[in-house]
């Protein structure tokens, strides 16, 4: 039974934060007068999101951060730019060139920082863990292209209160049959209850009106900034040593969400 730092089991903590999430939204839109019942056109996004992002995205990542260090949790689990532009290639998505070296310069910056010839095929933990962030990526580029090909009808702020809704209830039915004697001791509530209200909510209604609003590869490549940030984080809280290829990686990574503006 995976245990996170806070004695909190991790499907249990997903599985909160996609609750407190649901129902801060919930009394939110209420509160505006803007509660919608999702439509049919609105169901491709509601379960790529729902699903793909909000259940399976936070689970490989729960589980991954067990064996790898937080700093290329963050890197990795972010890292959609490796599925997202063969995905856009096989869509065949128009880029300007510009973009495309912006993508080549994130994974190249992605790849310095993870140093995966580094990583021994022995040791079995940190190999199932970079696996779970790479299905991780997958899962956040595949809900990347969905939202993009599918757009819902509803706004985001209408449509994500039923998305972490269906997501709640997948993770506490995950944690009822995988994790059984789990849950979220009161050390751990107020880290919950943060991340319920206030990250979660807020932090994925940018992250999906900015994947509408950019392509798939733009969107992507911006998006990684969030581990830069998650590495600055990790080393002042977690005292984790910042190497010259991060530093060199990280800069690349920066660069390349930077030529997103060229056309």
């Amino acid at each position: 039974m995976a245990i996170v730092s806070t004695g909190a089991t991790s499907i249990w903590m997903t599985a909160s934060r996609s609750g407190l999430a649901a129902f801060a939204l919930m009394l939110m839109v209420i509160s505006f007068g803007h509660l919608r019942r999702p439509s049919r056109l609105d169901l491709p996004a509601l379960m790529a999101i729902g699903i793909l992002q909000l259940t399976i995205f936070f689970l490989f990542c729960h589980f991954a951060v067990q064996f790898v260090p937080a700093g290329h949790t963050a890197i990795l689990s972010n890292a959609a730019i490796i599925w997202v532009v063969p995905l856009a290639a096989i869509s065949r998505h128009r880029e300007p060139i510009g973009r495309w070296f912006a993508a080549a310069l994130t994974l190249v910056g992605v790849a310095i920082v993870i140093e995966p010839w580094s990583i021994s095929p022995a040791d079995v933990s940190t190999v199932w863990g970079y696996a779970s962030l790479l299905a991780a990526a997958f899962a956040w580029a595949c809900t990347i292209i969905v939202t993009k090909a599918y757009p819902p009808k509803l706004q985001v702020i209408e449509l994500l209160p039923w998305a972490f809704g269906l997501s709640a209830a997948l993770l506490v039915i995950l944690a009822l049959v995988l994790e059984p004697s789990g849950g979220i001791p009161l050390a751990a509530l107020p880290l919950a209850v943060f991340n319920g209200f206030v990250v979660a909510p807020f932090g994925t209604c940018c992250i999906i009106e900015l994947s509408r609003r950019l392509t798939p590869t733009a969107a992507a490549i911006c998006f990684m900034i969030i581990p830069v940030v998650g590495i600055l984080i990790s080393t002042l809280m977690l005292n984790e040593a910042i190497s010259l290829g991060l530093i060199i990686g990280g800069a690349m990574i920066v660069v390349g969400a930077a030529f997103t503006s060229f056309r």
